[in-house]
């Protein structure tokens, strides 16, 4: 964990983030799940040695949890069978080798809000991402689970207000509105495949602002899909929400950290767009072969345009972007053409999008009131 902290140093990654097997005995996905309990054969000195190390180096530190859960190879489980979600007379149904806990009983929320809030108490955090990676079955109490859920939030999130907290449910299960109480963000999607976030980032942002949308830049083959797309594809998709990377650094050339940093330097600089700025929807990539958005300061003192072509086309027509939503009497300069024109000619007469050469690639064009 530390050659991975280590890794990361001059790139711009501000937060560690240690995800599943920390706890209990956890040592494969079928054990451990509601034992939230250090695990120190595995991480000598705690928790505290891995944060103060995050720390030292200029990085937050994050973890993962998934509270609503247990496996039945556990210390919870052995103590409270009874404490799970089960249909009366019925065996009880595993997903993922692991049962849901019945947040609808009060001794059952309270024993979560306390086994989290432990370690939130004993260690500095700074991001917790909340998962929860089974569907609800045999529940016949779905409302009083979800009021449930909903007080070991505002018991958890309120007493501990500088944490982040991100929500993520089997990829962006948990994307209904009422979470955004207490998760600012939540992870879209386990697919963070370049090409297929384009769908599901434009199809989320249908409902949900991009500053919700928590956009990975994860390694190719893609794990899910098994697709190979350009770095900096990946990363210019992944900035049109709250981004980071799903990697390890130490398995990254050094041309690619140097890349990241450049990446990162980039998403900063657009940060504000994405976390306050309006949003043009310009092509939907599920009707067409190709896919556009547009963020624009609410002053329209500038903007970003991103688009991918996915299928490169020999000899293909020539693909004009037209942006929305700038000043039609202001001037703009235009990057990377450092060309000036009027907002009324940009949105009018429109840009000629010169992809790189291949399949999936992109162009982005920053908007500047000159």
């Amino acid at each position: 964990l530390k050659a991975i902290i280590d890794s990361v140093e001059g790139t711009g990654i501000d937060t560690f983030v240690l995800d599943d097997g920390w706890f209990g005995a956890r040592n494969h996905d079928r054990a451990g799940l509601g034992d939230w309990v250090v695990n120190e054969k595995k991480l000598r000195g705690g928790l505290k040695t891995v944060i103060d190390y995050a720390h030292s180096k200029g990085l937050k530190f994050g973890l993962w949890f998934e509270p609503e859960m247990v496996n039945a190879d556990s210390d919870l489980y052995r103590a409270h069978p009874d404490w799970i979600i089960r249909a009366e007379g019925v065996e009880p149904c595993p997903g993922r080798d692991q049962y849901v806990l019945d947040l609808s009983r009060p001794e059952v929320r309270d024993f979560v809000v306390e086994a989290v809030s432990r370690v939130l108490r004993e260690n500095a955090i700074d991001y917790v991402k909340w998962d929860m990676n089974r569907a609800l079955s045999e529940i016949r109490w779905h409302h009083d689970y979800v009021l449930g859920l909903y007080e070991v939030f505002e018991r958890i999130i309120g007493a501990f207000p500088n944490v982040i907290f991100e929500g993520c449910a089997s990829g962006g299960c948990r994307f209904d509105a009422a979470i955004l109480r207490w998760f600012p963000q939540i992870w879209t999607s386990d697919n963070s495949d370049g090409y297929a976030r384009t769908a599901i980032q434009y199809g989320t942002s249908l409902c949900y602002p991009l500053s919700a949308m928590s956009c990975h830049v994860s390694v190719c083959p893609n794990h899910q899909t098994g697709r190979n797309t350009p770095f900096a594809s990946r990363a210019a998709i992944a900035h049109l929400g709250a981004t980071g990377y799903e990697l390890n650094p130490n398995n990254l050339t050094a041309a690619e950290k140097a890349e990241i940093k450049s990446q990162v330097d980039e998403y900063k600089a657009m940060e504000g767009l994405v976390l306050g700025g309006d949003l043009y929807r310009l092509h939907n990539p599920v009707e067409e072969n190709l896919f556009a958005e547009m963020l624009v300061a609410k002053d329209k003192s500038e903007a970003v345009l991103t688009a991918m072509r996915p299928l490169s086309v020999a000899n293909g027509e020539s693909v004009i972007l037209y942006p929305e939503g700038l000043d039609e009497n202001a001037d703009y300069e235009v990057l990377p053409q450092k060309i000036v024109r009027k907002g009324a000619t940009i949105m009018r007469a429109g840009l000629v999008a010169y992809f790189p050469f291949g399949d999936f690639g992109t162009v982005t064009y920053r908007f500047r009131k000159a």
